[in-house]
């Protein structure tokens, strides 16, 4: 995720030190980060060094954060500021950068960033607003007020029936693939009540067995995202709130496609939850991500599967059927509580008809007996 910057880590502490000539300048202009970004997409920051060779009078820096040994300067000022080598560039850019510790960096900048700029004046008499030389804080000299760092919390939920997830896609946004449900807490609710709120505003269902994932830091919106499983109740249908949601759908797990870039919340809670069962593609990603071998076959000549049957432990039936006879088997479990739930009736009949075709080729091909059908009265015990 995006806070994952290996050994070292941000240090936010308001600890302000003189900048060295090697210190990042973080340098904004209408919501654009001063920076240089390769073809590779690594991305470097002004330092001290080459700012100060231009810098105004009516400048001034303001110490914002370290990260090992390195500081990093919000620079303010009422002109905009070139330096040689280096472009304005929309934040949106950042999310594919690298390294990991610069990108998270820009980042928090900008969290910061937005709240300086917004916050000029005093709220209560309208004087300006002086910083505070002992801790991250604008206190107006008039009536005394004072104003700290702005963080919103949000939470982003991965709401599942079986093996199906709801994915969704946001409307009128610059962000265009898919994500999990996700939105801002309101006053007077728990993150929990937020969960349910949440999920029934955008997609109008119903949600039980709320569990806390883990959080993240997200400065592009300033905000503190908790992420949240939680598993669909009754009517499965999906309302979708159109003024938040260009889309959203049930997707199972075997047909999501992970195009969501490795710093959000939102990619490994997808990754867990596709990971629940342990099927043989499940495994893969698991000695991969956890033991470092990219490729079952390569180390061993033998796929996963292979494995499994030398060693009598594969499934009877290939894996692809009897994940769609799962399935089958939830809807119709569902279909037995809730029998006037016509999408759930419409996917039923699709995803049977997927399972028959899928026998057929079977039978062909020499994994099912000769004759082999699928019985949907004798489904649920082939997946007990």
């Amino acid at each position: 995720m995006i806070q994952d910057i290996g050994v070292e880590q941000l240090k936010n502490e308001y600890h302000p030190k003189p900048p060295k000539d090697e210190s990042r300048i973080m340098i904004f202009d209408a919501g654009k980060l001063l920076c240089r970004i390769n073809e590779e997409m690594q991305i470097a920051y002004p330092k001290y060094g080459e700012w100060r060779k231009n810098k105004a009078d009516e400048e001034t820096l303001i110490y914002l954060f370290s990260i090992g040994e390195d500081t990093y300067y919000l620079l303010s000022s009422s002109q905009k500021t070139e330096i040689e080598g280096y472009a304005y560039e929309k934040m949106f850019r950042l999310r594919r950068t690298f390294p990991e510790r610069e990108r998270f960096a820009g980042v928090s900048a900008y969290h910061l960033y937005t709240w300086y700029e917004n916050n000029h004046f005093c709220g209560k008499c309208g004087k300006e607003l002086l910083r505070n030389e002992n801790e991250r804080k604008l206190q107006c000299p008039e009536c005394g007020n004072e104003v700290f760092p702005r963080i919103n919390p949000a939470v982003i939920v991965a709401v599942s029936h079986g093996d199906e997830l709801i994915l969704t896609k946001y409307a009128g946004r610059e962000y265009k693939k898919y994500a999990l449900i996700a939105g801002f807490a309101e006053f007077g609710e728990t993150i929990e009540q937020t969960v349910q709120r949440e999920v029934m505003e955008e997609v109008g269902i119903r949600v039980k067995n709320l569990r806390y994932y883990k959080s993240q830091p997200w400065g592009f919106s300033g905000s503190l995202l908790f992420g949240f499983f939680a598993e669909a109740e009754g009517d499965l249908t999906i309302y979708r709130q159109e003024d938040e949601l260009a889309e959203a759908m049930w997707v199972p797990a075997e047909e999501i496609v992970l195009d969501i870039e490795e710093i959000s919340l939102t990619r490994e809670m997808i990754l867990k939850f596709n990971k629940e069962g342990k099927s043989t593609s499940e495994i893969g990603i698991i000695l991969r991500d956890q033991y470092g071998i990219p490729s079952v076959k390569e180390v061993t000549g033998e796929r996963i599967t292979q494995i499994l049957k030398r060693n009598d432990q594969a499934g009877k039936y290939p894996e692809d059927l009897m994940n769609l006879i799962k399935r089958a088997v939830n809807i119709r479990d569902h279909l037995a509580e809730n029998p006037k739930d016509l999408h759930s009736k419409r996917g039923l009949t699709i995803i049977e008809s997927r399972i028959r075709r899928l026998a057929s080729y079977y039978v062909n091909e020499g994994a099912l007996p000769e004759g082999w059908r699928y019985n949907p009265k004798e489904a649920a015990l082939l997946v007990k």
